[in-house]
């Protein structure tokens, strides 16, 4: 696992027509992440979906110990949910970048 979920708060309560979901993501790697994407889902007491909302973490790339606050609105009929689920839709670990060695004071024998 590269993030991690916290603090997850949903408020179904405010509204009659949608779902508010607040939490935290949190890079536990190493690596800087980039374009992540938080989905969350409500389901019926069937477990069936009944609307989903996704969330783009802005910056574009996460560093590492970063932690970034979301808010995800879900529009749905809230008399119909039953449970909703929070998860990490994407996430990429950020290539490394090499670069060129740039050498100097290289000295050439004369031979």
């Amino acid at each position: 696992s590269t993030l991690a979920l916290s603090a997850i708060t949903i408020d179904r309560f405010t509204s009659n027509t949608a779902v508010t979901v607040k939490g935290q993501v949190t890079n536990i790697a190493g690596r800087n992440m980039q374009n992540v994407v938080i989905r969350a889902y409500a389901l019926n007491a069937l477990s069936q979906q009944v609307g989903e909302a996704f969330f783009e973490v802005a910056p574009n790339v996460l560093l590492p110990d970063a932690e970034v606050d979301f808010v995800i609105t879900i529009p749905v009929e809230v008399d119909l949910v039953h449970r909703v689920r929070v998860e990490i839709y994407e996430a990429q670990v950020q290539p490394e970048i090499i670069r060129p060695i740039k050498w100097s004071r290289v000295w050439r024998s004369k031979g």
